[in-house]
């Protein structure tokens, strides 16, 4: 499976499709049950096509057709977001 970690500010690819991190603090946003959580956050930028994501640890977001889970958000002066793809 592959994994990818991006820290605050930085962009990383995955499939052809940029991912910014653009902010990392506590904040609400949608676990993998699908039901709104709060904790430590992420917002994500993803493009192409360009659109907003507000993510934390178990969140499943579509990346170029594939699914990937948020296994980490980490905060700190540098915060950073990890993603691992899931099982096809």
């Amino acid at each position: 499976m592959n994994e990818l970690t991006i820290v605050q500010g930085s962009v990383g690819t995955i499939g052809g499709q940029r991912i910014g991190v653009r902010w990392v603090w506590d904040d609400d946003f949608i676990g993998s049950n699908g039901k709104k959580a709060h904790g430590m956050a992420a917002g994500l930028t993803l493009s192409p096509p360009e659109r907003k994501e507000t993510v934390g640890r178990g969140s499943v977001i579509d990346v170029g057709g594939r699914k990937y889970e948020v296994t980490s958000v980490i905060g700190g002066a540098k915060g950073s977001v990890m993603l691992r793809e899931l099982s096809k």
